[in-house]
């Protein structure tokens, strides 16, 4: 995950360190090398393990380094449960509106700046169900950022309502090559015109290549890398409005 923004703007806020989005399976150590300095992480929220403690200090670590990191909680899919995206999901019928469920994952680990959904397209797509979980995550000082891949999705009307801080995924990009590049460009040309474009992609060694060497061209260009916290709506206000 990171979020581009004009030069001027990053100056003038002086917001310079990227925000923090990661792919919880996979190598972290390696990855984490490769994305520094200039990409966000993010963590999908598990059972604890034994490697819990020492897990929690790296993500105190990057924080300290400047790094925003985000939680991914499992949300109900449309395919459930043929679609499972695993335990502790969020679902629409819970009698407790999911509270029980949603204070489990985010007391997985500390340091994070905001919640995101994995997968979830039933669940953002109810109004009842992201009022709860949105209210929860505001009351604690949290962002919510949506994945963007749901046009069904009603978050963005329920943090408008709530007044909760909210942002969303401008594009999504796609690990073949000739699909990324566009998507980077439209990346940049949003930035451009909104003040703020926030892009998306899983931690591949493919992505990871492309968005650095494509990340080191930035600040000719007029752009930079800056905390996906930078490109939230105001509150109260709907995604995409007020960056500038």
């Amino acid at each position: 995950m990171f979020t581009l923004v004009p030069s001027s703007r990053r100056r003038r806020s002086g917001r310079t360190r990227p925000a923090s989005l990661w792919w919880w399976a996979g190598s972290a150590s390696t990855r984490s090398r490769r994305w520094t300095p200039s990409t966000s992480f993010r963590r999908r929220s598990r059972s604890p393990s034994r490697h819990m403690g020492r897990s929690s200090t790296g993500w105190r670590n990057r924080r300290a380094r400047g790094h925003e990191t985000l939680l991914q909680a499992p949300m109900e899919p449309f395919d459930y449960p043929r679609n499972n995206p695993g335990p502790h999901m969020l679902t629409t019928d819970a009698a407790d509106g999911g509270g029980d469920d949603l204070l489990w994952l985010m007391s997985r680990f500390a340091g994070y700046a905001g919640v995101m959904n994995y997968l979830g397209g039933r669940f953002t797509a109810d109004e009842t169900a992201m009022s709860s979980a949105l209210g929860e995550i505001s009351r604690r000082g949290l962002f919510y950022l949506d994945d963007g891949a749901s046009p069904q999705s009603r978050a963005a009307a329920v943090a408008q309502r709530l007044g909760a801080p909210f942002g969303q995924v401008d594009v999504i990009l796609d690990d073949a090559p000739q699909a990324m590049d566009a998507a980077l460009a439209k990346l940049e040309t949003l930035a451009r015109d909104k003040g703020a474009a926030i892009g998306f992609a899983n931690a591949s060694p493919a992505a990871v290549a492309r968005i650095a060497r494509f990340s080191k061209a930035l600040e000719r260009r007029g752009l930079a890398l800056a905390p996906v916290s930078s490109a939230l709506a105001p509150r109260g206000a709907a995604a995409g409005d007020g960056r500038k």
